[in-house]
């Protein structure tokens, strides 16, 4: 988002992609009939976030948030950390690694997934558990995802690197889980604590956001670093992004969960969270 953009016309904009993008219904599954598939991304990722912004205001949530200087947990700041993992348990994965390094135009390679036993990694270690709790739910969509990104200056090489709210679910809460270790030359994930629930509606378009205008707003950014098996949740409708490696490359697990009649790809799960 520019400092200089037509805030009437952005919104606009945003209306006019998301109903041209969801005529087109690529990328998304699930409803066979495509006037439901249409229909339901429409729904998620325009209506119920203009829906969610308007509540925002109409309830003043920003009165009952606590101090950043809290411990942070998933409700009240967006994010937490858990417990460290233990990476030789992870035996799902096939590295492609070698592969970012043949292409100087490769920035991101993905790890090949073994989704059976990924999922069942997810359950053993409590990820299932947590979106139940947060999500209220029985069941819900399961995407797992396992990439790699290599050191890189030029932002516009990867969209991800800067600030956007997922909008890809009603509800959506992610699991990371880093396959190296990540200090601020690695790319850590960066966060905007209380974003998930500060809804503003010149945050609603499904756009990237520069850091001035999200820094501007919020007050307290938090990058994530850690030692190889690092592991942490977060709801991702809040304002988040990578940050590009400069030195060595990232390795990353991601388990996302998400509520909703559309699903990411075709490998997405349906999952049973009890």
């Amino acid at each position: 988002m520019r400092n200089n953009d037509i805030f009437l016309i952005r919104h606009l904009a945003f209306f006019w992609g998301e109903t041209k993008l969801a005529l087109k219904h690529k990328n998304y599954f699930g409803y066979k009939n495509v006037f439901l598939k249409v229909l339901s991304r429409i729904n998620i990722r325009l209506f119920s976030n203009y829906l969610q912004s308007f509540m925002y205001y109409l309830t003043f949530k920003t009165k009952n948030l606590k101090s950043n200087k809290e411990t942070p947990n998933l409700i009240t700041h967006g994010y937490e950390l858990l417990k460290d993992i233990d990476t030789s348990c992870i035996d799902f994965l096939d590295y492609k690694i070698d592969e970012l390094y043949k292409d100087n135009d490769i920035v991101v390679t993905r790890n090949k997934i073994d989704y059976l036993k990924a999922e069942k990694f997810a359950r053993e270690n409590g990820f299932h558990s947590i979106a139940c709790k947060y999500f209220n739910v029985k069941n819900c969509n399961l995407f797992i995802d396992s990439w790699n990104t290599k050191p890189f200056s030029d932002r516009k090489r990867l969209g991800t690197t800067q600030w956007h709210r997922d909008r890809d679910g009603f509800k959506v809460l992610k699991f990371f889980i880093y396959l190296n270790d990540v200090d601020d030359d690695t790319g850590p994930h960066a966060f905007a604590p209380f974003s998930h629930r500060i809804r503003p509606i010149r945050f609603v378009p499904q756009i990237r956001y520069s850091d001035d205008n999200v820094e501007k707003f919020f007050s307290k950014i938090i990058l994530i670093t850690g030692k190889k098996g690092k592991c942490f949740v977060e709801d991702t409708t809040g304002l988040h992004k990578a940050t590009p490696p400069n030195k060595k490359h990232r390795m990353l697990l991601q388990f996302s969960y998400f509520t909703g009649p559309i699903y990411w790809d075709r490998t997405t799960q349906k999952v049973n969270l009890n």
